[in-house]
């Protein structure tokens, strides 16, 4: 790139935008190694993990989005949260952008 490009611009890190409340403070969760263990047992081990972790953390969250590898993933995904309870839906390119909207208000 430096080839094409005589200078790059700097933005803003992560931290500065925290600090002035255009983002907000990101969390990690992570698996337990109980969790790695039952994944084992799972069909697709990402979503089975997944899933266990959003389970989790509904109660602290309002709202979530997750980025999915593939759309095969993202609908798996979905699937596995809304047998655990949670209110899913998949968007990708093929999304109508009223129902992404309805989707993501």
């Amino acid at each position: 790139l430096a080839s094409a490009f005589g200078a790059g611009a700097r933005g803003p890190s992560v931290k500065e935008l925290v600090d002035r409340e255009v983002l907000a403070r990101p969390s990690l969760a992570a698996p337990s190694p109980k969790d790695r263990l039952a994944a084992r047992k799972a069909n697709d081990a990402d979503v089975f993990l997944a899933a266990r972790l959003w389970t989790r953390a509904r109660d602290a969250a309002k709202t979530c989005v997750a980025f999915c590898r593939d759309v095969k993933h993202s609908k798996a995904l979905v699937e596995a949260l809304v047998e655990a309870g949670c209110k899913a839906a998949h968007v990708d390119g093929t999304t109508r952008e009223r129902d992404r909207d309805r989707i993501l208000a």
